[in-house]
């Protein structure tokens, strides 16, 4: 009876715990390759994200193994989704991203100095 116990132990606790795995990388401005700060990072479809660091490198921990839609985004660059990223369990899956400048478009302004007529004051 005590090895029946113990086979039952071992498979419930296995099958508690789902294997998992990361996704790492580095988000770069396309023509430059330098790092993007502050770049989001997002997988699609969960609560799990995190931003760049300084250096524009980041890492998402604790992903159930399979696959995932990750989408990047960066003021003032086109947004990105990376889809079918693969992770498997105990590994770490690794990205380099490229995000494309996107100028950010404004209404026109027009600043005109204050009118130095007054009323009745011929010009």
């Amino acid at each position: 009876m005590t090895w029946l116990a113990l086979i039952l132990t071992l498979l419930g606790s296995s099958s508690s715990k789902e294997p998992t795995g990361a996704v790492a990388g580095r988000v770069v401005d396309k023509a430059t390759q330098a790092g993007l700060p502050g770049a989001s990072v997002i997988v699609v479809g969960t609560k799990k994200g995190t931003m760049a660091d300084l250096e524009g490198r980041f890492r998402i921990e604790g992903l159930p193994a399979g696959v995932y839609n990750l989408e990047f985004r960066m003021i003032g660059y086109k947004p990105l989704v990376k889809n079918r990223v693969v992770v498997r369990p105990g590994r770490t899956t690794f990205l380099e991203v490229e995000l494309e400048e996107r100028p950010i478009l404004l209404k026109t302004i027009e600043v005109k100095p204050p009118s130095s007529r007054r009323s009745g004051t011929p010009p």
